[in-house]
């Protein structure tokens, strides 16, 4: 979770005093023991709209009182919710939001134009998600700012030499990790599969994660024809042993606000993105153009496709346009063994640029920053 992890790395410096104030009630992740954990006692834990507007108000009553005892200098907030309240109970600290996602941006609670303009500084967990939040907010440049999110690097990497199952030990193996939600757009990676197979049938898909469409997947498997290629493993605490034993990474997301998973695919493989809004091209390039994608561009960190029809069908088997293209460049990389290690050596360089170190000293920078 990167609001406990930033506080730690906040306190690890010896420099900050760190706090937390959790809005709602208590969860495991967030009692790190080490950081005091606040949150009001009187939230109300029953989830129904009238249930969530008195929880704002406790909540605004609560968090001001809070800063006001704790003398609190710098208020980071993370999330929409968060943002509102920090800014609402503003008093002499300086006040930092930030945007996670394309989604976030068009929140009721971030839509409050007027509010939002009232931060020190707003931080988006990429470039591209920045530029959309300065359009919207109109928010002077120079209170903005773009943060990706943190990375432990050594952690990651030491999590992939854990044993995964025998079964996905292939060397022919493609692989995604994430929400099975239609967001992320995995019936499309199946139609491409379907393709795929023809040319390669010596390999598997693996999907690593569970959501409300997994049900849906599976039968579509059955009509491609591909339920014995296709791997829906469910949840991982620890995906990573499936990263490092695959030949490559697919996301196939609808819009990302800074995809994860494909960071910390990059630390161990080749990876495949479709050119989705926001944070795969600017992960993946060195240079940015707003040039479409049409077919297969290949990046210098990674290969980016077009983007993927919208149409959310679980039947079809038909391919559509981008399903093809897709379907042509994961061929490409399982049959080209120099193309595959070339794209798994940028990638691995490329991760450093987003590790904790990196986060902590621009984090800093914001939190010093006067004026």
């Amino acid at each position: 979770m990167v609001a406990v992890r930033t506080a730690e790395l906040l306190r690890n410096t010896n420099t900050y005093g760190v706090f937390m104030y959790v809005l709602g009630p208590a969860r495991n992740e967030l009692e790190t023991g080490s950081i005091p954990v606040f949150r009001s006692s009187k939230i109300i834990r029953k989830k129904s709209v009238v249930g969530s507007v008195i929880n704002y108000g406790i909540n605004y009553v609560s968090l001001r009182q809070y800063k006001k005892r704790m003398k609190i200098d710098v208020a980071i907030s993370i999330a929409s919710a968060a943002n509102l309240l920090n800014i609402l109970t503003k008093r002499r600290e300086r006040v930092i939001t930030s945007l996670r996602g394309v989604k976030s941006l068009y929140s009721f609670t971030s839509s409050i134009k007027f509010i939002q303009r009232k931060t020190d500084k707003l931080f988006c967990v990429s470039k591209g998600l920045m530029d959309k939040a300065q359009e919207y907010y109109k928010l002077d440049r120079r209170r903005m700012e773009y943060l990706y999110n943190p990375y432990h690097l050594e952690t990651i990497l030491e999590k992939g030499n854990e044993t995964i199952e025998a079964e996905y030990l292939h060397p022919n193996t493609i692989v995604t990790v994430g929400r099975i939600e239609p967001v992320k757009g995995y019936e499309h990676l199946l139609r491409a599969y379907a393709k795929v197979v023809q040319q390669v049938p010596n390999s598997q898909l693996v999907i690593v994660g569970e959501g409300s469409m997994t049900q849906a997947l599976m039968g579509l498997c059955g009509k491609l024809g591909i339920k014995d290629k296709v791997h829906l493993i469910g949840y991982r605490d620890n995906p990573y042993g499936y990263l490092k034993n695959s030949k490559v990474f697919v996301l196939t997301s609808e819009n990302e606000g800074f995809p994860n998973a494909l960071v910390e695919a990059m630390a161990f493989t080749a990876v495949i993105s479709v050119d989705c809004e926001t944070g795969p091209r600017e992960i993946l390039c060195k240079e940015e153009t707003q040039e479409e994608i049409r077919d297969i561009r290949y990046e210098d960190y990674g290969i980016l496709v077009r983007q993927m029809e919208k149409t959310r069908d679980y039947t079809k088997t038909d391919l559509e346009k981008s399903e093809e293209i897709l379907a042509k460049a994961i061929i490409h990389v399982l049959k080209d063994e120099k193309l595959a290690e070339h794209y798994r050596q940028v990638a691995q360089r490329r991760v450093q640029d987003f590790s904790e170190e990196v986060y902590l000293q621009k984090l800093i920078s914001m939190i010093e920053e006067r004026g």
